[in-house]
């Protein structure tokens, strides 16, 4: 346990320093530890859960993850995942709501984003296939 905080700590540090800005507290618990995101941060928006939720993502063990467009059109745009670190499969699958397809294209493109920074600046992530087939 006081070597995976060591491991933690210094991972934490190359990504914080990749990312330009510290975690908060609670993003630290989610991303390494597992920890719920408290019912306070919940309820706000624009607090970092996203890219917290991105973080964990890139920074966890597992099977590559499936980010696709599944052939649609740029407005109709949705993701699917594979996130085998809780062994269950994410299927976003509403291209008929504009609002969830551009929310998912902005989630898949932050990805992308995120994934380079870190692996520019030498942090290593998990796999993700960006993908425009259906999977």
């Amino acid at each position: 346990m006081i070597l995976k905080r060591i491991k933690n700590y210094f991972i934490r540090r190359r990504v914080e320093k990749a990312m330009g800005f510290k975690l908060y507290k609670w993003q630290k618990a989610f991303i390494f530890y597992g920890e719920p995101i408290p019912e306070s941060v919940n309820k706000e928006r624009a607090n970092g859960k996203t890219t917290a939720s991105i973080l964990r993502l890139l920074l966890s063990k597992g099977e590559p993850v499936i980010a696709s467009t599944w052939g649609l059109k740029p407005e109709e745009w949705v993701g699917a995942g594979r996130d085998n670190s809780d062994n269950h499969t994410i299927f976003w699958t509403t291209p008929d709501e504009r609002r969830t397809a551009r929310i998912l294209m902005w989630f898949n493109k932050e990805l992308h984003r995120i994934q380079m920074i870190l692996n520019e600046n030498g942090v290593k992530t998990r796999t993700i296939i960006y993908s425009k087939g259906r999977q």
